[in-house]
């Protein structure tokens, strides 16, 4: 099991792995209840996927892009992994490295707050998608990351770009209070 933790001011984990006085220690026991979510590759479709990502929505997509490559797939896909900073985009290289490991596939990283160096894509994942797939009623979508983007991707993509709400998955994730 690999954990993919924001470091957050305030946040409940963050404190308690990364604050003064953590509560967790190297080689201390740690009880965790999980996965219980749905949020997996659909089986059985071969429709074209978009996988968007914010943040450390990157780890569940990670899963499904090791999953893709463990099956042999040859669906498209494309994956954005959208940040305000390219510092955020955490493992760059090793979703470049797993997205070009798989014989259909493209790798889109998008910066919100870029620096004026960046050359890449500028703005958020959900737009990037809509602008690059105008006809998404064949596809399936996959999105991880934060409440505003994963309803923000529902609503454009669905409403803009035919995405059948049935073929939209998505795992939100909201700060512990």
């Amino acid at each position: 099991m690999e954990l993919h933790i924001r470091r957050r001011e305030n946040g409940v984990c963050s404190e308690m792995i990364f604050g003064s006085e953590p509560k967790v220690k190297e080689k201390g026991i740690v009880r965790i209840k999980g996965p219980l979510g749905s949020f997996t590759l659909q089986e059985g479709s071969g429709k074209p996927i978009i996988l968007l990502a914010t943040g450390t929505g990157y780890a569940p997509i990670r899963s499904i892009l090791l999953d893709l490559i463990r099956q042999d797939s040859s669906r498209a896909v494309h994956f954005y992994w959208g940040a305000r900073h390219q510092d955020d985009l955490y493992a760059l290289e090793e979703a470049q490295e797993l997205t070009g490991r798989l014989k259909n596939a493209r790798f889109t990283p998008v910066l919100s707050k870029a620096d004026e160096g960046w050359q890449g894509e500028k703005g958020y994942v959900q737009t990037s998608a809509a602008k690059d797939y105008p006809d998404l009623s064949g596809y399936e979508v996959y999105a991880c990351g934060s409440v505003a983007m994963t309803e923000s991707a529902k609503s454009v993509l669905t409403a803009q770009c035919s995405l059948p709400e049935t073929t939209f998955y998505s795992d939100a994730f909201s700060p512990a209070q």
